[in-house]
């Protein structure tokens, strides 16, 4: 049988020598003689390097590049934040400030470098999909908070201010777990001018993670001003009458119709 070019055995050769060494265990004499080499041999750790995570060790191996497994583990994939891309970045996580498994982490959608992180910290992110509202959600799952919502309604024009529409709202949507923000708490002065309860109210609602409209809030000057900062925020905007229950940090609700502002307005 012809030898391949670059082979010194033949394919048949070399598929008996692999099932002769299959399995095939060293004897007792052989064993005898790689344990009387090894006796008493200490290797000396005498080499001096740096790793990668910063860490200086030392090492018995002079070609030797990480303190540890994890480290080697950690980088293998990672190093492009050894990149001239990730020389500005300081050389700790940009989350936990921790300096030991770094990684270069960068945007999966553009590419472009996002900053340097710990591997546990990398990975957190992106088990979250890079979803900063799914981190604001665990945020909150951990701490115990309860999603926090803004009533907004009209009031000027109406008997007592429309404080009772308001206080029952407010009631209804806290026996659901919420956590509710209402103004009719916030101003409690009827005597109070409409700038001075604006300003109060507005403070309070920055801090939400959305807002719940009342029924006719679109012809009330305050609420559509609350309704329209709600939204430049970036704050989840619901109609009041469709919220029926809480999973989780969402709401539930009666329809997919997210208060619709242009449909109300008009």
């Amino acid at each position: 049988m012809p030898v391949p070019k670059g082979f010194k055995h033949s394919e048949e050769s070399r598929r008996k020598m692999s099932a002769a060494r299959e399995g095939k265990p060293h004897s007792e004499g052989r064993k005898a003689k790689i344990s009387l080499a090894n006796a008493g041999k200490v290797r000396e750790r005498k080499h001096r390097k740096v790793c990668a995570c910063g860490v200086v060790f030392l090492t018995a191996a002079q070609n030797a590049i990480f303190c540890s497994l994890r480290c080697r583990r950690a980088a293998k994939g990672h190093g492009l934040r050894h990149a001239p891309a990730f020389a500005h970045f300081p050389k700790q996580c940009a989350i936990c400030a921790s300096k030991h498994e770094l990684v270069g982490d960068h945007d999966h959608v553009t590419g472009k470098p996002r900053g340097i992180l710990c591997r546990n910290c990398n990975l957190a992110i992106g088990n979250m999909f890079d979803d900063p509202q799914r981190l604001r959600v665990a945020a909150k799952y951990l701490e115990g908070r309860l999603m926090r919502l803004y009533v907004a309604g009209p009031m000027t024009g109406f008997p007592q201010l429309n404080f009772p529409a308001f206080h029952a709202e407010t009631a209804r949507l806290r026996a659901m777990g919420y956590e509710i923000v209402n103004p009719a708490e916030i101003n409690v002065d009827p005597s109070a001018g409409w700038l001075e309860c604006m300003r109060a109210d507005i403070k309070q609602l920055v801090d939400c993670d959305g807002i719940a409209l009342l029924e006719g809030w679109a012809k009330s000057r305050g609420a559509s001003i609350e309704q329209y900062l709600a939204r430049a925020l970036g704050l989840r905007v619901y109609d009041a009458r469709n919220i029926i229950g809480l999973a989780g940090d969402m709401p539930v609700l009666s329809t997919d119709v997210i208060a619709p502002a242009e449909a109300e307005a008009a």
